[in-house]
């Protein structure tokens, strides 16, 4: 039974994947769906691990071996229902007339004086950074708080390259991004990835990828395929050499199982000790607004995030992961969550048909990205909060406005200037 709902959640993300020549929000989402929320199901399921395995692979067996078949259920059925939920809204949005009323872009002539700011701060970081560079990934705990902020200039670095790109788009896609700012963001970006930060990077590469396929040429379906199978195995690749293990086909294909089948300790335990509730306040994802906050203005702000666990839901994630099925769920419940799911669609494919814009272009492109990872395997305080809130949404706005602002008062100041010499030269 369970393994009969398991294939039917599997089939029209699947599907749509297979048809897909253009990697939009559709396909992003379907293969994050897929990676996170159905294959460590499908794993448990079919008895891949026992709880004989090493790696902690035996662990998580252990508690999957202690999930309810009847909660297996809840979960398989929920997950096809958020699915189509989330189809629908982008569904829903096709179906509206888009605003003809064109809004007048903030001129981003001083986006250039951000981004140099900001890569010379990213590049003075990642020099007081410099011994994590190639370390092994076991140990950097005293470094993560660090690599965060590393990665939050990153972000901002990149939502600055894609103002400028989006801004000075040539024919054809290469034209466009080999420019200074693609290659300064991603010098810092390599960097970040020598450090650990293997999905940042990832996703950036995901990212120019659906920029080509949606705003220049769609790709053949054997274009995909080698791009699919060249990013798993550069993922996988890349996180044995930061733990300095060889690498070889099943070491590569075990550390791919390992990241959905590790960050889903947090739903499998989920489902072993909770009872699932149909509607939730969001009182945890308002308490992680926090995280908007500079750690610079409030450095002990991770100790005020609400803890779920101390609410009357217990759950464990040893390594920091969150399932987002676990997050939605303490925060909207299992009806509440099919509502937002809906949204999310409708808002992704609204920001897609408004696209023609650098603020609204370069918006679309890291939230669509982000969705293969972060919006699965990350906290909210982390995923919606810091990578979809500040980094993509308000970040191009604030660094739009902020050049706008620059012109602005440059033009002012010579209208000054200029007011004050005729004034003395009558």
């Amino acid at each position: 039974m369970i393994l009969c709902l398991l294939i039917a959640a599997l089939l029209p993300a699947a599907l749509n994947l297979l048809k897909a020549r253009q990697l939009t929000h559709v396909a992003f989402f379907s293969a994050g769906y897929i990676y996170y929320w159905v294959l460590p199901v499908l794993v448990g399921q079919t008895q891949l691990f026992d709880t004989g395995s090493e790696g902690g692979f035996g662990a998580w067996a252990g508690f999957f071996q202690s999930v309810p078949q009847h909660q297996l259920e809840i979960y398989a059925v929920s997950i096809l229902v958020y699915y189509f939920c989330f189809m629908l809204g982008d569904w829903l949005a096709r179906k509206t007339t888009p605003s003809i009323r064109k809004a007048k872009n903030p001129p981003l002539t001083f986006v250039f004086v951000l981004y140099i700011c900001v890569f010379i701060i990213a590049a003075c970081y990642t020099y007081h950074l410099r011994d994590l560079l190639g370390a092994n990934y076991n140990d950097i705990d005293s470094g993560i708080l660090s690599m965060g902020t590393l990665a939050a200039l990153s972000l901002v670095l990149l939502a600055l390259a894609l103002l400028k790109t989006t801004e000075d788009e040539k024919a054809t896609f290469l034209a466009t991004i080999l420019n200074r700012w693609m290659l300064g963001f991603f010098l810092i970006s390599f960097l970040q990835l020598t450090m650990g930060g293997r999905l940042y990077f990832v996703s950036s590469l995901l990212l120019l990828a659906g920029y080509r396929s949606v705003f220049f040429k769609k790709y053949s379906a054997g274009q995909l395929l080698a791009f699919v199978l060249g990013a798993a195995v550069f993922s996988g690749a890349a996180g044995l050499l930061r733990l300095k293990s060889g690498v070889d086909a099943m070491a590569v294909a075990l550390n791919l199982a390992g990241e959905p089948v590790f960050t889903s300790f947090s739903l499998v335990s989920f489902l072993g000790f909770n009872h699932i509730p149909w509607i939730e306040v969001p009182r945890f994802l308002a308490g992680d607004l926090l995280n908007l906050v500079p750690s610079a203005v409030l450095a002990n702000k991770m100790d005020l995030f609400p803890d779920p666990t101390k609410a009357g839901f217990s759950f464990v994630s040893p390594m920091g992961a969150m399932n987002s099925w676990v997050s939605f769920i303490i925060n909207f419940g299992l009806a509440g969550t099919a509502i937002v799911m809906t949204l999310i669609g409708f808002f992704l494919r609204r920001l897609l048909m408004k696209a023609s814009s650098p603020v609204f272009r370069t918006q679309y492109l890291m939230c669509s990205a982000f969705l293969v990872f972060t919006f699965f395997r990350d906290p909210f305080s982390v995923s919606l909060v810091k990578n979809f809130l500040e980094f993509s949404i308000l970040m191009p706005l604030v660094c739009a406005y902020l050049s706008g602002w620059l012109v602005w008062s440059a033009g002012a100041h010579g209208e000054l200037i200029a007011q004050t010499g005729s004034a003395s030269h009558p």
